[in-house]
């Protein structure tokens, strides 16, 4: 139950968001539209961050991540607009440097989320800052707006000040749970339920009927009315869809009032049926404008955006764990909003678009709120009679649950096959059993995928027992063969799908992620190349999803997309126990008690170079070469088999790392000059053409073309070649301009890998000039 109104959340709302945000979003007034809109965004991350605490405040700490995601996830996506504030501008922006003071620091919220010292992680966050403050007040020395930079800093201060200060005062050890109970001997359920309603509900609804219609349109009226006035802003279809959805919300209310008096009937899907009607009609309307707007419609991304995850108010309909079907609903849809997000970079109204998006997010998050504290099993029936002292989390968790498994490995050789085989076979013949159930390719698929999964078990077993090589690549390649086989049998599957078969989605989802088995192959960081690679299927499973809503075996095909996610999920887990840094070879003999972090680094790692890249003085042309020669090649080989414009393009990319190669020859040589930009800007020219040939094949390509993501995959993201012309940390730079998919998509990321290793044994914290002397 939230403690709203307990003297410790009053106290972050006072001190913290009352006053010093408040301060600060008045001193960001008049420095540019830029700075005011991140500073909204500052002020909504901290009153997210006053729910959180009021809501923490009731109840225990969560036993599970997921919960603990669910509840810090509006702080969590508030947050990540105050950073796209700061990487959506060019370093020669004239307010660049208040936008990324802002943006490098706004990680103090993550206080809530350490185990410890939560005062010293807001002072070790707040520095990444400092260095851009620093720099607004010198570059705004003896300029017209130093008096107004000056007092901007000082309430930015102020604001990590006043956190550090509520934190140290509240939290000193760390985030407190239920604090209402510890301060009083009254329970917060009866404390706060008072006569009318207010926030103590039980999880069931109470006494006093929170989860019926009233305590639907209580707990989400409010950011349904913002959503509403943010797209009044925008106007026309997205307006008229906000309209729809609002219907849906109202139908909702309706159907949770008559559910709210009504004993659970024998039928409840019969029952359900007539009161869903109503809101199957607005979902309907509000999906149709997105489905039916052109992709070229400057719209399409925002009416696609929630037409794609409206179905969130199907959670009434669904037999167990709502909450995660609202989840999947909105991941549907995330993808459209996060190029609306793209999009309104450059676009007058930035500011509208941008509250807009956050509106709908911040509308998704009550409904999770909701559902979490009154229907988290499922749709409660005659809750208004229900008083229950047992917590959502409690009631959720059931006895069974945990993962019940042990640190794994040691030395029974837990990363071996057999550990491979433990880790991941419950998991894998469950997948097995729900593809069968749905029968013909899918079950075919999914028995290409388990032979994978054997040969990577036998792949495992053989460098379990054998000493690392010389050449780890070449010993492993006989080894991967059949791996491969398996992958490239299982994506052919999907890749050979017509978009207009049924089972598109499910082959298509499954084939765009078997890749997920070869993070034997990879150098570094397997467990992110696997997220990455369950990444690029994820969309069309959340389709399968959002298909399954209204299909005869909805029950088979949802436990199928579970089956697939938990697939990878144990796949992980495996992975980051046993291969945290890479593959393991000959870890049979290693019996440790260094964490498999420490077990797996090795003596010969390590960052150990010096930023200007040491007397080799590889930092130069022919150091960059080096470096990335061999994966650029790749990838102009990967291109050519596609040929097309895809080749073309691919030719206009290495003509920019030509012409980086020729720059850094130049600047090796080079003292510093006083004005850098100055003196780049010629060198910079070949570049920026090559950048912009390599773009213009990406924009100029019609979405309804097959090598539309091909090309706008690389167009988007050629400005990598830029990093030599940023201040500051160009590996984030690059990082943040990569792109996606599959064996074509690999050579690309192997060249943006390279390009990132060269970069950061060179120029670590910058361009580095005169490094040959």
């Amino acid at each position: 139950m939230a403690a709203i109104n307990h003297p410790v959340t009053a106290a972050y709302r006072n001190t913290v968001v009352d006053d010093a945000v408040l301060g600060f979003v008045t001193a960001s007034a008049g420095l540019g539209a830029e700075v005011v809109a991140q500073a909204s965004a500052v002020s909504d991350a901290f009153a997210a961050q006053a729910a959180f605490l009021a809501t923490a405040g009731g109840c225990a700490k969560p036993t599970s991540d997921e919960d603990l995601s669910v509840l810090l996830g509006p702080t969590i996506a508030a947050m990540t607009v105050v950073s796209e504030a700061a990487s959506a501008v060019a370093p020669s922006h004239p307010r660049a440097h208040y936008l990324s003071a802002v943006g490098d620091s706004i990680g103090v919220l993550g206080w809530v989320a350490v185990d410890s010292k939560p005062v010293a992680h807001i002072a070790d966050t707040a520095s990444a800052g400092d260095f851009f403050l620093n720099k607004v007040l010198m570059s705004s020395k003896g300029g017209t707006d130093g008096p107004a930079a000056q007092t901007w800093v000082a309430a930015f201060r102020g604001v990590v000040t006043a956190l550090k200060a509520y934190v140290k005062e509240h939290h000193t050890q760390g985030l407190v749970w239920e604090f209402a109970s510890k301060v009083s001997t009254t329970s917060p359920m009866t404390a706060s339920r008072g006569d009318g309603g207010g926030e103590g509900r039980s999880a069931g609804g109470g006494a006093g009927g929170g989860g019926g219609g009233a305590g639907f349109t209580g707990a989400t009226g409010e950011a349904l009315a913002a959503y509403l006035a943010a797209s009044k802003v925008l106007g026309g279809p997205i307006a008229k869809q906000a309209e729809a959805f609002a219907a849906g919300f109202k139908a909702e209310e309706e159907l949770l009032e008559k559910v709210g008096v009504t004993p659970k009937p024998a039928d409840p899907a019969a029952a359900l049926q007539p009161m869903l009607e109503p809101i199957s009609a607005a979902i309907g309307a509000a999906a149709e404008l997105g489905s039916s707007t052109s992709p070229q419609d400057p719209l399409f991304n925002h009416l696609t955006g929630v037409g794609e995850s409206v179905g969130v108010l199907g959670w009434v309909a669904v037999d167990s764990k709502p909450v995660a079907y609202i989840s999947d609903m909105e991941d549907a849809g995330s993808f459209f909003l996060n190029k609306v997000l793209m999009g309104a970079k450059t676009a007058e109204n930035k500011a509208a678009q941008q509250a807009w998006v956050r509106s709908v997010r911040a509308l998704y998050a009550a409904l999770k709120a909701y559902v979490k504290e009154h229907h988290t099993q499922g749709l409660v029936w005659e809750f208004a009679s229900k008083v229950s002292t047992t917590s959502p989390m409690t009631a959720s968790r059931g006895d069974g649950g945990g993962e019940g498994r042990s640190a794994g490995g040691g030395a029974g050789g837990g990363g071996g096959g057999a550990g491979f085989t433990g880790a991941t076979g419950e998991a894998l013949a469950a997948y097995l059993a729900a593809s069968k159930v749905l029968g013909g390719p899918i079950a075919k698929q999914a028995e290409a995928f388990a032979a994978g999964f054997k040969a990577e078990e036998e792949l495992l077993e053989k460098v379990g027992v054998t000493p690392k090589p010389a050449d780890p690549a070449a010993a492993l390649q006989p080894m991967l063969e059949p791996i491969s086989a398996a992958i490239g049998a299982a994506a052919e599957l999907g890749s050979s799908t017509s978009p207009q078969d049924p089972l598109f989605n499910h082959l298509t989802g499954v084939g765009e992620s078997v890749g997920v088995l070869g993070w034997v192959a990879v150098d570094s960081k397997p467990v992110a190349y696997i997220s990455d690679m369950e990444d690029a299927g994820s969309f069309f499973l959340n389709k399968v999803l959002m298909g399954a809503k209204t299909a005869e075996n909805k029950a088979a095909q949802q436990a199928w997309v579970r089956s697939v996610r938990a697939l990878y999920a144990a796949l992980k887990a495996y992975v980051k126990e046993h291969h945290t840094q890479g593959l393991v070879w000959e870890f049979a003999s290693k019996v440790s008690t260094t964490s498999p972090m420490t077990a797996s680094r090795g003596d010969g790692g390590g960052e150990g170079r010096s930023a200007g890249g040491g007397a080799g003085g590889g930092g130069g042309g022919a150091g960059f070469t080096g470096a990335t020669g061999e994966a650029l090649a790749a990838y102009l080989a990967a291109s050519k088999v596609l040929g097309g414009p895809i080749a073309k393009q691919a030719e206009a990319f290495a003509a920019g790392f030509k012409a980086e190669e020729e720059l850094l020859e130049k600047v090796g040589v080079t003292p510093k000059p006083a004005d850098p930009a100055a003196a780049l800007q010629p060198m910079l020219e070949p570049i920026s053409a090559a950048i912009g040939a390599a773009a213009e094949l990406g924009s100029s390509t019609s979405p309804q073309d097959p090598l539309f993501n091909h090309l706008t995959g690389v167009g988007e993201s050629v400005g990598v070649l830029g990093w030599v012309a940023v201040d500051s940390k160009p590996v984030a730079y690059i990082t943040e301009n990569k792109a996606a998919q599959q064996a074509w998509v690999r050579s690309v990321r192997a060249l943006y890998a390279a390009l990132k290793a060269y970069v950061k044994e060179y120029h670590t914290t910058c361009l580095m000039w005169n490094t040959a002397q």
